[in-house]
């Protein structure tokens, strides 16, 4: 059996100790695909799932959300839509836009940020999904990910798959309290 070493660093990043409520309730799901290309080499799609369940009155009144895009993975099939127990209502293409960032440090990578206009009436319970599929130039840039711990995720999951004769390996950092985790 071959061993695919891919060093995973998932990092989570505290926010204040105050006790103020969370303005949202978040899910993120992201499904690798790891895959052999016709030289040898291997190759990285990610299809991720993010939902904000809106908890407050001024989560309510976010209408713009962003999404990132390194230069090493570029992004495709963005969609967004608004969630409730009645219907379900579609971002319009025209209610997307992007820029790049105009950072002046050589240091740090392009990329592009998506902005999404939810134009809908939002209510305390709603949810509102992104999902968007991002191809990776190589294996190498697969992702360190940052988890900002300002809202509250009632999960994280990472899925891979892989060849069948390869194994993933990966290495968790939290520069605070850690928590279990399970493969």
């Amino acid at each position: 059996m071959k061993q695919l070493t891919i060093l995973f660093l998932l990092l989570v990043l505290t926010a204040s100790l105050s006790t103020k409520e969370s303005d949202f309730n978040q899910k993120l799901k992201i499904l690798y695909k790891i895959y052999e290309v016709n030289d040898g080499s291997y190759a990285v799609t990610a299809n991720t799932n993010l939902t904000y369940e809106l908890l407050t009155k001024r989560s309510t009144e976010l209408d713009t959300y962003q999404v990132v895009e390194r230069f090493y993975a570029p992004i495709s099939n963005l969609h967004a839509e608004k969630r409730n127990d009645r219907r379900t209502q579609t971002v319009e293409k025209n209610s997307k836009s992007w820029a790049y960032d105009s950072s002046m440090n050589v240091f740090s990578s392009d990329y592009k940020t998506h902005y999404i206009h939810i134009p809908f009436e939002k209510e305390i319970g709603d949810r509102i999904n992104i999902s968007y599929k991002e191809k990776y130039r190589e294996l190498a840039y697969l992702p360190v990910m940052d988890i900002y711990a300002g809202n509250r995720y009632e999960s994280v999951i990472f899925e891979f798959s892989h060849p069948q004769d390869y194994d993933i390996d990966y290495e968790t950092f939290f520069p605070r309290k850690s928590f279990e985790n399970s493969i």
